[in-house]
């Protein structure tokens, strides 16, 4: 169960930044503003830019908030897809969680890998039922790119898991 998504980061970690500096970066306000945000009112790219931003507190709520969300988020167009990859990578390659401890969530990025390189797979097959070659390679290249991201990073995700030596890795 993730955290309480009508609380901010702030609220959850007891680090509250406040408001931006004035001629603060677009990038220092967005970060200012995600984090006081209720957690689920952020979009996935928001999640995205917190989970790139690597706060080591953070993790502790971004990756199980994210992988609830990823569960829950319809895979209907390109664009939606491909955020959810790109989230998905983002917390596939978080180095700072403790997912020994979190077994079950280990389970469910997994299921999530495969569930969307699946969707990426079939939205390629329905593509190539095109006249069209032009639009088939279209999504057939993204697609491959984005699956084969994914496969790597969960690879890495494995290998980091069986380096951890406290117990047995999560099944």
């Amino acid at each position: 169960m993730g955290p309480d998504v009508t609380k901010s980061l702030a609220q959850l970690t007891g680090v509250d930044w406040g408001m931006a500096p004035e001629k603060a970066s677009s990038l220092v306000r967005d970060r200012h503003e995600f984090r006081q945000t209720p957690m689920g009112s952020l979009s996935i790219p928001a999640l995205t830019r917190l989970l790139a931003l690597d706060f080591q507190g953070d993790c502790d709520y971004l990756i199980p908030h994210s992988l609830d969300r990823l569960a829950l988020f319809p895979l209907e167009d390109a664009k939606a897809i491909s955020q959810h990859c790109i989230l998905l990578l983002g917390v596939l390659r978080n180095e700072h969680y403790n997912w020994m401890q979190m077994p079950e969530l280990v389970r469910q990025a997994r299921r999530l890998v495969e569930k969307a390189c699946y969707t990426l797979y079939c939205d390629s097959d329905e593509a190539e039922q095109t006249s069209d070659s032009l639009e088939y390679y279209k999504v057939l290249l993204p697609n491959t790119q984005m699956e084969s991201s994914l496969y790597e990073a969960l690879v890495r995700f494995e290998q980091r898991l069986s380096k951890v030596e406290s117990g047995t890795a999560p099944d």
